[in-house]
């Protein structure tokens, strides 16, 4: 595709006499130009957005917020183009304007996924394909699964990235013909893919063909992304001096374009080449410079992977006090964004240079000649540790939460809003399945189990109330995976045996335990069951715009007085369907003009509101509605809230 010079197009877009044309002309201008002349896209879309603005062209002004906020995010301003895509997308909602809803939830779920937001980025995906398939905009789902491609290749998991790019490839192929900035991100795509599968001659095959596609397209980012590709593989070949031309053409490329993110990619890759040939000082050099941009833009899965260069490149110049503290950074980084634990490397590291700080805490300690100084900072240091074991002690808790990449596999129209009191809580979410046969004409892991959830709320929150969950939780998992039971009923009845068994250990009197509410979901013939047992807490499924009450049991799980074994209920549900189950937290918040709770009133006609929203925006607006109504008071209690659209 031969592109057409911007200044042309600017003097047609004001021979164009109304207005709104002119502004639908400008973002059609920008969609196909985005890549290759983004300084004037951004210039156009700005104007595009004050011509939609004074003429109240509702549409036209969310079709350019997305324009400005795609340059922005590759600018680095990542909070300002987040911001204007909460606007884009309000006024989406408000003029129901989804010919570029595809295009928006991409940029939405790109954005996120750069800065480590990973369940909102995989939400914000599958909103954009339910909002296409809802208004059969099929072709606005190309770019869609071309994201799901890039979020399961950071997962390594390779064969699913694999089919989500061919599935993104065959509908560019046949609604996408002449974009060449789609048909090019995807032949990346796929090329990426078959490098980690060994196959490096398709790689490259794909990686040549998307920059010859780049070059006649004249998209300037893609054709930077091929160079990158290309220079990577001839590295890992051996063959440096090609290598390095084509990864210097990458980050001049980037550079010239200020897409900081990119450039960073390109300045490890030739850090790497200089450590093969042995010229450490410019790898040094590449590497600062790197973690520098990374920090500017606060694109932490890069922040920690320069740290972790850094600290291999300090090791081999001996500089063992810098390696440790690039090596302390990864850790605490990377366990932010992949949640894994620091490895033994720390730990010898810190064991190594153990006297020197020793000796350095020491001087420090004789310089303080004030007694209450020095009780201040015991007190300070005592109070580092409690937190800092309570911080581990979140980690701890955190591995009895299933991975949300877990529940989007199982449930993916589905949201968890999960807000802690502490940093520890009582509350938790909780999921498990069970094979239920083979079944090789589904393509959906939840068509092919018993799937198990629940939202729950432990005596306590805190660390008392986190200690409870911890019992809890492994007690729930036990009755399913350890003793076959399936029914969520008798599940609860199991568990409060459970429990009772381990508390009755204690020389006390014991009465902790949990109220819940615990669902199955199965897919019997052509139906979908639900069953639920609740112990305090109901569920709420709206159906129709009409909210049902499943209501609970009156009694926890745990000890209590003339208990009755828990009632089980069985529905059959309909597409559509939207469940919610949850913990008191939310209606028992206080705030709003007179400081009084939200109320489950409340709760319910919000949810009757919203509930036809995509799910993401449902967990967004119930958050942003509860510190609102929060205020300046303190968050009173744990609140945990699961939905799932059927």
């Amino acid at each position: 595709m031969k592109s057409t010079s911007p200044i042309t197009q600017e003097t047609n877009f004001n021979s164009i006499s109304d207005k709104r044309e002119r502004v639908n002309a400008m973002c059609g201008f920008c969609l196909n130009q985005a890549n290759a002349f983004p300084a004037k896209c951004l210039e156009i879309a700005k104007n595009a957005y004050e011509i939609a603005l004074k003429i109240g062209y509702g549409e036209g002004q969310s079709w350019a917020l997305d324009h400005i906020a795609y340059q922005h995010w590759h600018l680095g301003k990542v909070d300002q183009a987040l911001e204007e895509l909460a606007t884009s997308r309000k006024l989406q909602q408000k003029y129901s304007f989804y010919d570029q809803a595809g295009w928006h939830y991409e940029i939405c779920g790109m954005i996120l996924w750069s800065i480590a937001r990973y369940d909102e980025a995989f939400t914000m995906i599958y909103d954009g394909i339910r909002l296409t398939d809802k208004h059969a905009n099929k072709k606005e789902q190309g770019m869609l699964y071309w994201a799901l491609g890039v979020f399961y290749y950071d997962l390594k998991d390779y064969d699913k990235s694999l089919a989500n790019y061919l599935k993104a490839q065959e509908i560019i192929d046949k609604f996408m013909e002449t974009n060449i900035n789609a048909i090019c991100y995807t032949l990346i795509g796929l090329g990426c893919c078959y490098k980690e599968k060994g196959d490096h001659d398709k790689a490259l095959k794909y990686f040549y063909d998307a920059r010859e596609k780049s070059i006649e397209g004249k998209q300037w980012m893609q054709e930077a992304r091929t160079h990158y590709e290309i220079g990577v593989m001839l590295y890992e070949q051996g063959t440096f001096e090609e290598a390095e031309n084509s990864l210097k053409k990458s980050y001049q490329m980037r550079k010239d374009y200020h897409t900081k993110p990119g450039m960073v990619s390109s300045l490890i890759a030739l850090a790497n080449l200089e450590v093969a040939i042995n010229n450490m000082p410019k790898a040094m050099e590449y590497m600062e410079e790197a973690l520098q941009i990374a920090i500017d833009t606060n694109t932490k899965a890069k922040i920690y992977k320069c740290h972790h260069k850094l600290y291999e490149l300090r090791k081999k110049q001996n500089n063992y006090k810098k390696a440790l503290e690039h090596l302390e950074e990864f850790h605490r980084l990377r366990s932010e964004v992949v949640g894994e634990e620091a490895s033994n490397k720390l730990k010898d590291l810190e064991t190594k240079y153990a006297t020197e700080k020793s000796e350095r805490e020491a001087e420090i300690e004789r310089l303080r000649n004030v007694e209450l100084k020095k009780a201040h900072d015991v007190i300070t240091e005592k109070n580092r540790e409690i937190t800092d074991s309570i911080r581990y002690a979140k980690r701890i808790q955190n591995a009895i939460l299933p991975p949300l990449k877990l529940v989007r596999d199982y449930m993916p129209e589905s949201f968890i809003l999960y807000k802690p009191k502490d940093i520890v809580a009582g509350d938790f979410y909780w999921l498990e399945t069970i094979k239920e046969g083979d079944h090789h004409s589904s393509n959906s892991p939840q068509e092919e189990n018993l799937v198990l959830f629940a939202a729950a709320d432990c005596t306590g929150h805190g660390v008392p109330g986190a200690m409870v969950s911890v019992m809890c939780s492994n007690a729930l998992s036990k009755a399913v995976n350890e003793l076959s039971i399936d029914e969520p009923a008798k599940i609860l009845d199991k568990t409060v045996e459970l429990l009772e068994k381990r508390f009755s250990k204690s020389e006390e009197d014991v009465k902790d335990g949990m109220d819940i509410a615990l669902c199955s979901l199965s897919h019997k013939e052509q139906n979908i069951i639900l069953e639920y047992a609740g112990a305090n807490n109901p569920l709420y499924i709206i159906r129709n715009n009409e909210l049902i009450e499943i209501k609970p049991d009156k009694q926890p799980v745990g000890k209590h007085e003339g208990r009755i074994p828990f009632t089980n209920h069985t529905l059959e549900l309909q597409k559509d369907d939207c469940l919610y189950i949850f913990t008191d937290g939310y209606a028992d918040q206080f705030g709003g003009p007179k400081g009084k709770k939200f109320k489950y009133k409340t709760f319910k006609e919000l949810l009757l509101r919203i509930h036809q929203q995509p799910m993401g925006e449902q967990n967004q607006i119930l958050n942003d509605t509860i510190e609102e109504w929060k205020g300046e008071l303190e968050q009173v209690d744990d609140i945990c809230i699961m939905g799932l659209r059927i």
